[in-house]
């Protein structure tokens, strides 16, 4: 048996974030495997009543909504915000399966450097604390980490698309 490193979770799995669309995927392949004959109902069904377009905008929907509520649950600082991310990548993918290609990109941009700015603080806020991530432990760091606190609640609003940063628009 091989010996292997350990597994580090600071990422959240890769599973939960195309869960709609990997079991779709997988009922088609598991049909025409194994009951090919099943697969032209599930094709009549199913996808003759959905475009390509309409079947991006459903599984872009499911994965931003299944990541944030994970998101929501989430502990660990790192994984939160990993999480959320998943969830704005849903958002692009919503933006792209209705035809907003430059809404995707500007928002794929716009995202990238306000993750960048989370991120960031996040790395701070874990340097001060001793590398703690647990969220349920910080609190009262405004006080003393006012810059690090600016730039966290700038990045957490253009996020949220707060009028006049780069999310609202």
């Amino acid at each position: 048996r091989k010996k292997r490193a350990p597994k580090r979770n600071f990422q959240p799995d890769t599973r939960y974030g195309s869960l709609v669309l990997s079991k779709f995927i997988n009922n088609i392949c598991t049909l025409t495997i194994n009951r090919p004959d099943q697969y032209n109902a599930l094709n009549e069904d199913v996808l003759k009543e959905l475009d390509a377009a309409q079947f991006i905008q459903y599984a872009a929907a499911a994965t931003l909504l299944i990541a944030a509520v994970i998101a929501i649950r989430e502990d660990n600082l790192k994984r939160r915000l990993a999480y959320s991310t998943i969830s704005h990548l849903g958002f692009m993918m919503l933006a792209l399966g209705a035809g907003g290609f430059a809404a995707a990109i500007f928002h794929l941009v716009a995202h990238g450097f306000s993750k960048a700015l989370l991120f960031l603080g996040a790395g701070s806020v874990m340097h001060s604390l001793n590398d703690e991530t647990d969220i349920r432990k910080m609190g009262g760091l405004k006080s003393i980490m006012p810059l690090t606190h600016a730039t966290f609640l700038i990045g957490a609003l253009a996020l949220a698309g707060f009028p006049l940063t780069s999310g609202f628009f």
